[in-house]
């Protein structure tokens, strides 16, 4: 007889064997994967990359596995990943975004997953979250196993990707009690850089089934870190489309060069340091890169003999269509010295680092026979950095402005490194190179003034109240390269190389509830919250690194500024109320119901690093909240195998953390994004083929973007942007999903197709300006009102001063495509079973898209195309539970062109990822 926890896998199992990919029973357009698809995924993939197939999601991706996140585009229509409710359990994500929030990736490891549903355009509306606008994915997490067992799993494949995972299941320890625990050690390498990424993860889950309910405990640790992978902007993409890089804006003797320096395998160790000597003393400078295996490869010479520094090898990588060698697009100019130029490539810098501890309770009892409550408590702990790389002329300009914030009446910078600059004389020197000419106090020690016109410090006769301080003496540790400096004559100052390091985290909590009450056979109520309160900060201060080279570390000693240094406390609440009504022999369900939202949120700390320059904080706070926020949706049983749906839905989302933290200054006037989504379709599901047809229109208004700031408005600076909402989108679109078990035995075939146009429904404001315009691309407006600060009324008005009447500026967007949405996408896998062996075929067609609102930047369609085969061992045989499979991702090795930002008038793309072959064995006993 089989005890209660052996019973429930045993019917969970035999679930997810049947098909459920097209949500039958559900208001509204929901898909879902179960055991078996999952199964058939590439190890090591990240969670959101296995959605894929289904219709309506999009996921693009800048290595074959999902890893990089910031790299990473999913989108379900019309709305990101970060507008989209994601739970684990019904545990909520929370933000999706991949700087301060938490990718459901992180939190279970694909091979502990038991299914994943899918509602594309409405999420349920019991579903926990602050800033979906539309549809839901829930992963459901795979439960321990009655029986002991052992899973080991190993993966070896290109982008020197190994993967090792183990997962012990201890059967049930009592009645009604089972665990496994599991570990998984990743690592591989993305095109280009010369290092692998990383992630550990271990997963523990209990479970306790008792007559009336269940119980599990559940505990995930993951740690992570990447290399960020650079873009090309759209003005590079097409001059390496075109095969002339000098089409670029460069000077055609670099034209040869230009993409050639950066390219794959070929970030540079560029340090101003690296000289040699040769027997008769004179110095040789060699260039050096890492190379495809991981190696130093130093090459180029060039004498201090008066020979200008031209090295004789710039070429770096092949970016031919086969090699895929692109690079990042920042290039060394080679007509300036170590030290000089623009390059800011450090791969070694470029790094993000993800350690997150998550503990999650989720339990259910049956009160009565009609009435149970289920919920979950959580705790998650974040602990997290990111390190870039800061060029010369970047970290130079910050200094000099924190100097020119300290007044003469003000102490001096002492948080600073750089109290001042010096040659190698000892002299003080001006940002231009230039001595300053030394001014003796009565003890005879050099005094300068704290500030002046003429740079960081100036020397002039002493006026009252004026701040002098006494010159920090010259040492190695400035070692970095000042401005004017040459190969032959390497003068230090400071800044050089530098880069910065910042730290960031914090905890969450929260619990969900909710009661289910069946108040007769053909009515159910639910009513339910969600109660969480996050905490995290970001500190992130700028460093020298040691010795002004490139590949060296952090100087923590020689701290130059602070970009920011603050701390984020949201609190978001969340109530719900839903009704279901089965008539007409309960072939007709309705429900109905809404729920209500609050966020909010508080900021502190030195918010930007103007803040830090001036030395003061600031204290922000922000409530957004809607009370009603309704939902209905019905089907009904046209036939025993034709089901119609359709479904309403209106959702907010809170504007993100960024938007408090605007280093322009808080637009307290933001209002929330919403969305209004319409789904109706059709289902049917035969003996042999599963299949959904759904429509939809979505309206989105009050979308939040950050703007050009008001070009007269002296609380900005020149360059700055502000977020404001700008106006709406309409979607329209139709998706098919399918699951045909074909008349030939073992042969089956899954899919979607996509269709969608997405628009902006008016023009997009764009800043104000005080110059008239009106041209196919923008055009603007009288607005008189805004006068710089001063009303029309003042009589300091002036209606003849451009900058106290300003115009509107609006882009001509309207009716245009959103960037990033193509308009037809078709995804296709095809598996056969024979005998002890399985045979996969699919691909993914992806249509064009423009990568700027304008509209005048597009990138082309492709087809991607995967393959398999794999072997399990009969069950019968002494290998039984041994499987051994050969895969291989984009098996053509097609080039493939992703969007991975957009504006109004120049996107960003990133290169594919190339052909991925991986091999995999797996034993289970």
């Amino acid at each position: 007889m089989l005890s209660a926890g052996t019973l429930a896998h045993a019917q969970e199992l035999e679930m997810l064997d049947t098909f459920t990919a097209i949500g039958r029973g559900e208001t509204r357009a929901s898909n879902s994967l179960n055991l078996e698809d999952l199964e058939a995924s590439l190890p090591g993939l990240s969670l959101e990359k296995s959605i894929d197939v289904l219709p309506g999601v999009n996921v693009t991706t800048t290595d074959p596995f999902g890893f990089y996140e910031f790299g990473s585009d999913v989108r379900l229509r019309s709305f990101r990943l970060d507008q989209v409710a994601v739970t684990v359990d019904g545990v909520p994500m929370g933000s999706n975004d991949p700087r301060y929030g938490t990718r459901a990736t992180r939190v279970v490891d694909t091979e502990n997953i038991g299914g994943i549903d899918v509602s594309q355009g409405a999420g349920d509306l019991t579903t926990p979250a602050y800033e979906a606008l539309g549809g839901s994915i829930k992963y459901r997490v795979r439960m321990p196993s009655a029986e002991p067992e052992v899973m080991i799993k190993y993966t070896r494949g290109d982008f020197n990707a190994e993967r090792v995972f183990a997962r012990v299941d201890t059967g049930e320890i009592l009645p009604g009690l089972t665990a496994y625990v599991s570990a998984s050690d990743f690592s591989f390498r993305s095109a280009g850089i010369p290092a692998d990424s990383l992630r550990r993860h271990m997963d523990v889950v209990t479970r306790y089934e008792f007559e009336k309910g269940f119980i599990s405990a559940q505990f995930a640790y993951n740690d992570r870190d990447d290399y960020d992978t650079a873009a090309l902007s759209y003005a590079e993409w097409n001059a390496l489309e075109n095969g002339n890089p000098g089409d670029y804006n460069i000077n055609a003797s670099e034209a040869a060069t230009w993409l050639h320096v950066l390219a794959a395998h070929g970030y540079r160790e560029y340090s101003p340091f690296m000289t040699y000597t040769t027997a008769d003393g004179q110095p040789i400078y060699r260039d050096s890169r890492i190379n495809a295996d991981g190696e130093r490869e130093t090459f180029g010479t060039t004498t201090n003999t008066g020979t200008p520094w031209t090295p004789d090898r710039w070429d770096m990588g092949n970016y031919s269509d086969s090699a895929r060698e692109y690079g990042p697009p920042t290039y060394i100019d080679p007509d300036l010295g170590p030290g000089d130029g623009v390059n800011a490539i450090y791969y070694d810098k470029w790094r993000n680092g993800r350690i997150d501890q998550f503990t999650r309770l989720v339990g259910e009892l049956e009160i009565t026979e009609s009435i149970k409550i289920s919920g979950n408590a959580y705790y998650q702990e974040k602990n997290n950095y990111g390190t870039w790389g800061v060029d010369r002329s970047a970290a130079e300009g910050e200094i000099r402005t924190a100097y020119e914030y300290a007044t003469l009446s003000e102490r001096p910078r002492t948080d600073m490194w750089p109290v001042m600059l010096y040659n190698a004389a000892g002299e003080p020197l001006r940002m231009d190179g230039s001595v300053i000419p030394q001014v003796l106090d009565n003890q005879g020690r050099i005094l300068y003034r704290a500030m002046g016109p003429e740079g960081i410090y100036t020397t002039a006769t002493p006026q009252p109240g004026e701040t002098f301080v006494e010159a920090r003496n010259f040492s190695s540790g400035h070692a970095v390269v000042a401005p004017g400096s040459t190969p032959t004559d390497i003068t230090p100052g400071v800044p050089g190389r530098t880069g910065r390091d910042e730290d960031f985290g914090g905890h969450r909590y929260g619990i969900t509830t909710s009661l289910e009450w069946d108040i007769t056979e053909t009515n159910t109520f639910v009513v339910g919250g969600w109660y969480e309160h996050d905490r995290h900060g970001a500190n992130r201060p700028n460093f020298n690194l040691v010795g002004g080279g490139v590949t060296n570390w952090f100087a923590y000693d020689q701290p130059l500024f602070n970009n920011y240094n603050r701390r984020f406390t949201s609190k978001h609440m969340m109530a719900f109320f839903q009704d279901t009504q089965r008539l007409l022999d309960e072939r007709l369900t309705i429900t109905g119901g809404f729920k209500m939202l609050k966020v909010d949120r508080e900021i502190d700390g030195i918010l930007s690093n103007q803040m830090w320059r001036e030395n003061t904080t600031e204290f922000r706070s922000v409530v957004y909240k809607d009370n009603f926020l309704p939902q209905i949706g019905a089907t009904f049983e046209l036939t025993d195998r034709i089901e119609l749906f359709g479904n309403y839905s209106e959702n907010m989302s809170a504007p993100d953390h960024g938007t408090l933290a605007d280093a322009s200054g808080f637009n307290s006037g933001l209002s929330p994004e919403y969305a209004k989504n319409y789904d109706l379709g059709v289902r049917y599901s035969g003996g042999s083929i599963q299949t959904s047809f759904a429509v939809y229109y979505i309206e989105y208004d009050d979308r939040v973007l950050a703007v050009p700031a008001p070009a007269g408005d002296s609380s900005f600076t020149t360059g700055q942007t502000t977020y404001r909402n700008v106006g709406g989108l309409e979607s329209i679109g139709a998706e098919i999903g399918f699951d045909w078990r074909t008349p030939i035995e073992g042969l089956k075939f899954v899919g979607s197709i996509a269709v969608q146009q997405t628009e902006f429904a008016e023009d997009l404001y764009d800043g104000l300006t005080n110059d008239a315009e009106d041209n196919d691309n923008y055009y603007t407006l009288p607005n008189p009102r805004f006068v710089a600060v001063l009303p029309p009324t003042d009589p300091n008005y002036d209606p003849s001063s451009p900058e106290q009447n300003q115009y509107e500026r609006y882009e001509n967007s309207s009716g245009k495509d959103m960037g990033n949405t193509p308009f037809l996408t078709v995804n296709l896998e095809g598996t056969y079973r024979i005998g002890d062996f399985t045979l996969s075929l699919g691909g993914k067609y992806y249509d064009d898209v423009y990568i700027n609102t304008l509209n005048t930047q597009e990138i082309p369609s492709y087809v991607l195309v995967n393959s398999g085969i794999s072997w399990a061992a009969p069950a019968d045989s002494k290998f039984s539970g041994l499987k051994l499979s050969v895969n291989a991702d984009n098996l053509f090795d097609e080039e493939a062109w992703y969007a991975t930002s957009y504006n109004s008038t120049d996107g960003e793309v990133m290169a594919d990822r190339g052909r991925n072959v991986y091999f995999v064995a797996e034993v289970t006993f």
